[in-house]
Parts: structure tokens; C-alpha cells; sequence
């Protein structure tokens, strides 16, 4: 069974990419996507992120939400985004 680890973030800076860092580092070997749940940042923390780790994912609401709200994208009209390398491009 594949599992999704899911991190909400809003404008984290460098902090986004080293726990993201750390999660590929703990979850080696086992059947897992990290998806970034970005709560509408403009601080480019995500792009770097993609830019570090392209197999990633990410998904944007509309608008701000907050954490709680953003970690769930099922229910708030986000959108699914992709580095450039993992969608083929």
C-alpha cells in the first residue's frame, strides 16, 4: 500500500526543503510520495524545493487557507502541480 506524506507550508524558506530532505532520507525503501501542501506562499520555498527534490509534488488551493484546510486538497479546490522533470518536460 502506497502511502502519501503530506507537508502544509507558507513561505518556510530553506525550513521546507531540509524536512523534506529529511523525510526522503527516513521513508528510503518504502512505498511513499511526499506531496507539499502549499498554503499560497511567495517566498519561492516550494520552486526550490521542486528544484532539489523533482520527484515531489505539490498542490496549491485557490487562495490562503491555513495549514489545517490546505493538507486537504480534496476538499478545497487545489490544484496539482509537478517539477518540470517529473511531468515530462
Amino acid at each position: 500500500m502506497r502511502a502519501s506524506l503530506i507537508i502544509a507550508a507558507h513561505n518556510e524558506s530553506d525550513r521546507l526543503w531540509r524536512t523534506v530532505a529529511s523525510c526522503v532520507e527516513t521513508s528510503a525503501g518504502l512505498d511513499c510520495e511526499i506531496v507539499v501542501a502549499d498554503d499560497a506562499s511567495w517566498d519561492e520555498s516550494v520552486e526550490e524545493t521542486l528544484r532539489r527534490f523533482p520527484q515531489g509534488r505539490v498542490v496549491r488551493p485557490d487562495e490562503r487557507k491555513g495549514a489545517s484546510p490546505t493538507k486537504n486538497p480534496s476538499k478545497n479546490n487545489s490544484v496539482l502541480c509537478e517539477s518540470s522533470r517529473s511531468a515530462g518536460t
